[in-house]
């Protein structure tokens, strides 16, 4: 049984959405572990 494969077009912009939205909030993640590691690191906590 096969399925009708959707428009080659809207199926690569909808992994492209998706694919920013996974990087953005990695990337989102990533600055605000490594604002508070660079935190910990200068001035380290007593």
């Amino acid at each position: 049984m096969k399925t009708k494969t959707p428009n080659p077009l809207t199926a690569f912009f909808s992994n492209l959405v998706a694919g920013f939205n996974r990087i953005y909030l990695t990337s989102r993640w990533y600055k605000i572990s490594f604002k508070l590691f660079s935190k910990n690191l200068i001035c380290p906590p007593e």
